[in-house]
């Protein structure tokens, strides 16, 4: 788990920003989700790649504030609480890519993200595990 000290800027943003640098923070921390805050740090929402497709599809300007888009009610977990979630459960039924944990007055503590849960992230020893890989390729035409 993340200390806020670690959490990168490309989990982060505010409501005044525009899509466009949302998407480009969204693309850089791989969980296409971004947390939504505001200058203490009080979590307002969260905006996923999902959320800015749907808008785009009925607006195409891209350098629009994102501060009519994002969800106001994300998920999140409370910090005194996080001992008694079933993280992997949260994640796998409610399909999203991060969950921001709050103290009491809403204020952004953390961010877990779905691969810190599923350690997605297999090491170089357990590949090497691997006896064959098979690569095939065509046109598929028969």
């Amino acid at each position: 788990m993340k200390n806020m000290k670690n959490i990168k800027k490309f989990f982060l943003c505010t409501k005044h920003e525009s899509i466009k640098m949302v998407l480009k923070k969204i693309i850089k921390n791989g969980t296409r989700t971004i947390v939504v805050i505001d200058p203490r740090r009080k979590l307002l929402g969260t905006l996923t790649e999902g959320d800015i497709q749907r808008f785009l599809l009925k607006n195409n300007n891209i350098n629009l504030k994102i501060t009519k888009i994002y969800n106001k009610n994300p998920q999140k977990i409370n910090l005194k609480m996080i001992k008694n979630h079933n993280l992997i459960e949260k994640f796998i039924n409610k399909q999203i890519g991060l969950i921001p944990v709050v103290n009491n007055k809403n204020i952004l503590q953390n961010v877990i993200t779905w691969s810190e849960v599923f350690k997605a992230e297999k090491s170089k020893s357990e590949l090497k595990k691997i006896d064959v890989v098979i690569m095939a390729g065509g046109k598929g035409e028969r």
